[in-house]
């Protein structure tokens, strides 16, 4: 009775823009139908909208504490409803808007330990979120905070910088898997008679393609060919175990999917004639090797027996393998690579790493010179960070240099990583409380061996922690007074090497430079990279400094058996197909030989005649009848001539 998505509906109807219907995404499922709004763009796009009772812009004034005013959203589908959409839809959002008047947000910035907003949305699986609408998971910032555009550049949203007049802080919830908004929750917007005050604006869940996935189950038995099909509300491709029961009997068919959603056609009146099936059992592929099936099966039962599918695999029939352990379970993908499995293999991505190649091994390095700098623009995403991870490869024989900075024009902070005139790797830095310096103790970094460092900080940016190769870490605590500030504010550039107050730089190789998610040497030397990573002076070209990449021995590689045939029959099929090509030639050669004697002698004759004429011997020469009558010789005689055209 109802399409089971704005999508199923489209090709079974006209549309025009929008229309309001409901829709039963679990089809004969449990779950029942809901309204919602579809809508239709010409691009071919479709969006499927769920509303709710609070779109709205609602005031909240008059409630201090933190959360202290609460919301709860009723949307016009359970949550059960909408769950099993956002599962099936390719994307989903909710558009999530606050406007402040002197009241704050995330109370921002602060690290993982001291998080305590003011305000705060709530999932569907009733989480307290630690981001706002248009940011990301865990960043504890608004859009603003994360590309570098708030009002105060030293805060993580617009609503914390307690500005004069009406601010916002806003914009799309993307994942998926947190939507939709159950609840929200605001506080500092003071009391009736203060200026504090806020607004806020929840759109509908909007969600756009049918994800979901169709089983069938064909079969001919006299009557013409025939089809049940089940659509899931969820994907079967999650890595999960699913059943499938398929009967064919005297009535009809079923197909029931997991013991829940099935599906069933009658067959038509008449005479039931059974299956007469003849040929092979194919599991896996069609009998061509086309539409070949990837993943595991197992307690495959055909008439209530079981069919013994491993002891194919035993035997090491191709595409098979007994077990159902993946490529990836082995963690084949290093430097937090991700591992994504293939038909016959695996893949590493590696865009989120320092590294690249086929496992994210491979060094990207550069061999510094002295007059050599790479400089990386923030340019215009400035960054505020009270914790950061940071992490630098090096060799060089030369006790001296500056390896990797971070600076800020606007406050005069800054970051700098360096091997001291004795050999020690020091780390000097301010950010804004006073000047700090720290060296790692008791090693020499200046004697040509590889080093990898990582540097970080915790607990509100008041513990610097290192760590070098496999020593031991060292952590260094300050003592920050409760009026200063650690965080390290607007960061606008990141230099390698050296910066441009330097005459001098660093020489030797470095190499797996990384910011956080900034990984400045891949972005240099990738094809058509951003102009915001540059290589200044001396011109530099990728290294691997030495450090040969770690590889894992190669997989087997499965070769297809040529198929089984009977060479008597093919001996037999080629002589007769021999015969027939050499009488067809023959032919052939005859006919045209036919055809050319028959052209042949038209041509010669096409332009050949005969006449008659009656003329005296000895008049052929002359000019009119009476000199021919004077030379005439013989008198009239009748004479048979021939004449060619030239």
């Amino acid at each position: 009775l109802n399409p089971l998505s704005c999508t199923a509906y489209k090709n079974t109807n006209a549309v025009n823009q929008r229309a309001d219907l409901k829709i039963d995404v679990d089809g004969s499922g449990p779950l029942r139908p809901f309204p919602v709004t579809c809508e239709f763009y010409a691009d071919g796009r479709i969006v499927t909208v769920i509303r709710h009772s609070n779109e709205q812009t609602t005031q909240v004034d008059g409630f201090q504490e933190p959360g202290s005013f609460v919301q709860n959203i009723m949307y016009e589908a359970d949550m059960e409803q909408m769950e099993a959409l956002v599962n099936r839809s390719n994307s989903c959002w909710q558009r999530l808007q606050y406007a402040c008047k002197h009241s704050r947000l995330f109370n921002s910035p602060s690290d993982e330990q001291n998080f305590r907003p003011f305000s705060w949305w709530v999932s569907r699986y009733n989480q307290k979120m630690d981001f706002w609408s248009g940011s990301l998971p865990g960043s504890r910032k608004c859009e603003c905070g994360v590309m570098g555009t708030c009002s105060d550049p030293t805060k993580w949203c617009n609503c914390d910088s307690e500005l004069e007049g009406w601010l916002e802080d806003g914009g799309d919830i993307t994942q998926k898997e947190f939507l939709p908004v159950k609840q929200l929750r605001f506080g500092d917007t003071g009391s009736a008679l203060d200026e504090k005050e806020g607004r806020y604006t929840l759109g509908p869940l909007m969600c756009e393609g049918d994800g979901g996935y169709q089983l069938q189950f064909q079969y001919q038995a006299g009557s013409g060919p025939l089809g049940v099909s089940v659509d899931t509300a969820y994907k079967m491709s999650d890595n999960n175990w699913h059943s499938v029961s398929v009967e064919r009997n005297r009535k009809g068919a079923r197909i029931v999917v997991d013991g829940a959603q099935k599906s069933e056609i009658r067959e038509p009146p008449g005479p039931v004639r059974a299956l007469h099936l003849t040929s092979y059992l194919v599991v896996g592929a069609t009998i061509d090797y086309r539409d070949g099936f990837v993943g595991c099966i197992r307690a495959l039962l055909l008439n209530g027996r079981l069919i013994d599918l491993r002891q194919h695999a035993d035997r090491g029939q191709y595409g098979l393998s007994p077990g159902c352990v993946g490529k990836c379970e082995s963690n084949p993908c290093l430097n937090n690579g991700t591992c994504q499995e293939r038909y016959d293999g695996y893949h590493c991505d590696c865009r989120w790493t320092a590294f690249k190649g086929p496992i994210c091994a491979d060094e990207i390095g550069v061999n510094m010179r002295p007059s050599s700098m790479i400089r990386y623009d923030f340019s215009g995403s400035w960054r505020s960070t009270i914790s950061e991870n940071i992490r630098v490869g090096f060799t060089t024989t030369n006790p001296k240099g500056f390896l990797l900075g971070f600076s800020s024009n606007i406050t005069g902070e800054y970051l700098t990583i360096m091997v001291s005139n004795s050999g020690h790797l020091r780390v000097v830095f301010d950010f804004g409380f006073e000047r700090q310096e720290v060296i790692f103790p008791g090693k020499h970094f200046g004697l040509g061996q590889y080093h990898d460092v990582r540097i970080r900080r915790k607990n509100s940016g008041s513990v610097l922690v290192m760590e070098v190769d496999n020593y031991e870490s060292q952590e260094f605590t300050f003592n920050i007074k409760a009026s200063a500030d650690a965080q390290f504010n607007n960061i606008q550039y990141m230099y390698i090497g050296r910066n441009e107050s330097m005459t001098e730089g660093f020489i030797g190789c470095v190499s797996r430079v990384e910011f956080d998610d900034i990984y400045p040497l891949k972005l240099l030397f990738q094809e058509d990279g951003p102009s915001n990573v540059k290589s200044l002076g001396t011109p530099l070209n990728e290294d691997f400094c030495g450090v040969e990449p770690v590889t894992h021995p190669p997989n087997m590689v499965e070769t297809r058996p040529p198929p089984l045939v009977d060479e008597a029959k093919l001996r037999q099929i080629y002589n007769r197909t021999d015969s027939a090509i050499l009488g067809g030639v023959l032919a052939v050669i005859f006919l045209a030989l036919l055809i050319m004697a028959i052209l042949i002698g038209r041509y010669l004759a096409r332009h050949k005649g005969e006449y008659l004429t009656q003329e005296d011997k000895g008049a052929d020469s002359a000019m009119d009848p009476d000199s021919a009558v004077v030379r005439s010789a013989t008198g009239h005689q009748v004479q048979k001539k021939k004449e060619w055209f030239i």
